[in-house]
C-alpha cells in the first residue's frame, strides 16, 4: 500500500473516532506502570467504545481490558502480533528508568528497534505515539529555560540516553518509512502512585507517615523541575494521537510551571499539615534546573491543565 493511500485511509479511521461511534483498537505497552494504569482509566471514561488490549510484563489488579503478559526483552513476533491485533492507535509507554546501563539499553532501545520495525512490516494501520523525557535534554543552563522541543538534547544519565535513542529511531521510522509516529517528551509526573524513586513519591511515602514530624532526606533545596499530573498527561497524550497533524513531531508535555525542591516539600508541608526536618546530602551541588516550554503543543490540541500542582499533591496523599 501507498504511503499517501496508507495516511488517507488512516485519516478516515480518525475523523470516524472523533465524530461517530467508530470503535478504535488500543495498544498500550507497559499497560500496568503508571502512565499506562491511568492512561487506561482516561480512556475508559472518556472514550468507552474504544476496546484496549494491554502489554506488560506484569498484571494490573483490575483485569478490565484485553491483557497478555509479555517480556519485551524476549525475542517476539512483533509482525505477526500487529497483524493479529490490528490496533488503530499504539501507545509506547515501556520504559526503565531504575536499573543498570544494559538492562536500560534492552528495554527502551533494543526492544523498541524490534517493536517498530515489526509494526512497519506489519503493514496494520496504527499511528505509534512514544514517551521520552525531560532527561534527553540534560543539563540546561537556567536562562535556556523553558526548553523548547528545538533545544538540542544532551542526556547526561543512561535512562535520558537510552530514551534518546529510542525517539531517533522513531524519527529515522517516520523518515524513511513513513510510519506514523508521534513522539512526546513529559515532564515529571506526579499523581497517586508516583514511584517513589521519584521525589513526589518519595514525599509522599513520608508525608502519609503516621507522625507529625517528617524526617526527608534529599540532595540540596534548590534543583528546580516543572511537574504535571499524570491525568493531564493522559488527556494530552490521547488528543495529540487523536490529531493527524501531529505526525513526525516532538512535543514537549508539561506545566511549564518551575518549582525548586524546597518549595515542593514546603507545599506537601501545608496540605499534609505536617512538618518536615530537613536533611541535605549535597548542599553544595550545582542545582539542576530544567523546565519545559509548552507553547508548540497548545498549538496543536486543546491544553488545558485540570490539575494544579496543590491537587496532585492532596491526591497523592488521599
Amino acid at each position: 500500500m501507498s504511503k499517501s493511500l496508507f495516511l488517507i485511509k488512516l485519516l478516515i479511521k480518525f475523523l470516524n473516532a472523533r465524530f461517530t461511534s467508530y470503535s478504535m483498537r488500543i495498544l498500550i505497552t507497559g499497560s500496568s506502570g503508571f502512565l499506562g494504569s491511568n492512561l487506561i482509566q482516561y480512556i475508559k471514561k472518556n472514550h468507552e467504545d474504544w476496546e484496549i488490549f494491554g502489554f506488560d510484563i506484569k498484571k494490573r489488579k483490575e483485569n478490565d481490558y484485553n491483557f497478555e503478559k509479555i517480556d519485551f526483552n524476549d525475542t517476539k513476533d512483533w509482525k505477526n502480533i500487529f497483524q493479529r491485533i490490528e490496533p488503530d492507535i499504539i501507545f509506547h509507554l515501556v520504559g526503565l528508568f531504575v536499573g543498570n546501563e544494559s538492562e536500560m539499553f534492552d528495554t527502551n532501545t533494543a526492544s523498541f528497534f524490534n517493536f517498530i520495525n515489526g509494526l512497519r512490516e506489519s503493514d496494520v494501520e496504527s499511528r505509534l505515539l512514544i514517551t521520552g523525557s525531560a532527561a534527553q535534554y540534560g543539563e540546561v543552563k537556567k536562562e535556556d529555560n523553558p526548553v523548547t522541543e528545538d533545544h538540542k538534547t544532551a542526556p547526561t544519565s543512561i535512562y535520558g540516553l537510552t530514551k534518546n535513542w529510542q525517539e531517533e529511531l522513531a524519527i529515522f521510522y517516520n523518515q524513511t518509512y513513513g510510519t506514523n509516529v508521534v513522539c512526546t517528551r513529559p515532564s515529571t509526573y506526579i499523581g497517586k502512585g508516583v514511584s517513589p524513586e521519584l521525589l513526589a513519591g518519595y514525599l509522599t511515602d513520608k508525608f502519609l507517615e503516621k507522625k507529625d514530624k517528617i524526617e526527608i532526606s534529599i540532595t540540596n533545596a534548590d534543583d528546580i523541575r516543572d511537574y504535571i499530573d499524570i491525568r493531564d498527561v493522559s488527556c494530552a497524550l490521547v488528543e495529540l494521537i487523536l490529531n493527524p497533524n501531529t505526525s513526525g513531531e516532538i512535543f514537549n508535555v508539561s506545566s511549564k510551571k518551575p518549582i525548586s525542591n524546597l518549595e515542593l516539600i514546603r507545599k506537601f508541608e501545608k496540605i499534609a499539615k505536617k512538618e518536615a526536618i530537613l536533611t541535605y546530602t549535597n548542599p553544595e551541588k550545582t542545582p539542576f534546573m530544567i523546565w519545559q516550554d509548552n507553547t508548540k503543543i497548545k498549538e496543536k490540541i486543546p491544553y488545558e491543565l485540570n490539575f494544579s500542582l496543590e491537587d496532585s499533591i492532596s491526591w497523592c496523599l488521599e
